[in-house]
């Protein structure tokens, strides 16, 4: 939401729109902030949800039970600012005891309750689900955001050589066991190999696998004026 309202900011402004380009700048501050005071967790020092459900078992607007990977997200778009304590949550994702197996990025950590616990079934096999296995379209989203961090943040918490690390592993989930040069819906982070490999998950790289080459590996960052930075990773 506050990428698509910057996105939509900056093409008004393009098109001469002040009065549009200044109404959704201001929508992108309102949700920055709100995403900064209601969603960052001081305890678990990340993003992290909060419950919209209210139960027996959950409560309304409590913070949800354990980090996930997702809470990297807001770094895709450089929304968090420049600070330690929000540079902090990235040791989670070079830790393999939280967001990092073996064989690439873990959804949620395995000391959440109902980590990799099978509920649901395909054709007798496990189904797709979100709680410790490694989807490529979110982990290409936290190496984007990596890239971002590492090259618009000052930071000591991650280095060029884990961007590195993560691209090699996203990159090695590229070639199944069978040495087929395909991309899966989900892995198994800890063991490798592929989780949910069925017809319609074929190629399922969401045209992101390029960009983290392009944009973090190569470094080529284009603007919107008539400057192009490189800074290669």
């Amino acid at each position: 939401m506050y990428g698509n309202a910057l996105a939509i900011s900056r093409i008004a402004a393009l098109k001469g729109d002040t009065e549009t380009s200044k109404e959704y700048l201001q929508k992108a501050s309102e949700i920055r902030s709100n995403v900064l005071q209601k969603l960052w967790n001081d305890s678990m020092q990340h993003f992290v949800d909060r419950y919209k459900q209210d139960n027996q078992y959950v409560h309304y607007w409590d913070f949800i039970r354990g980090r996930e990977l997702a809470g990297m997200a807001p770094w895709y778009f450089n929304l968090p600012d420049s600070s330690p304590k929000y540079n902090a949550a990235w040791k989670h994702v070079i830790d393999t005891t939280y967001l990092l197996g073996k064989y690439g990025l873990r959804t949620n950590e395995p000391s959440y309750q109902y980590y990799f616990t099978q509920f649901t079934f395909s054709f007798g096999k496990p189904g797709s689900q979100w709680n410790g296995p490694s989807w490529p379209y979110q982990s290409s989203q936290a190496i984007h955001a990596m890239g971002n961090l590492l090259q618009n943040y000052k930071q000591d918490v991650v280095s060029n050589s884990d961007y590195i690390k993560q691209l090699r592993l996203f990159t090695q989930q590229h070639i199944l066991p069978d040495g087929t040069i395909n991309l899966v819906e989900n892995y198994e982070p800890n063991k490798g190999g592929p989780i949910v490999y069925f017809y319609w998950s074929n190629h399922y790289n969401h045209s992101s696998y390029n960009d983290l080459v392009i944009s973090g590996l190569c470094g080529i960052q284009p603007s919107s004026g008539n400057t192009l930075t490189i800074h290669p990773l």
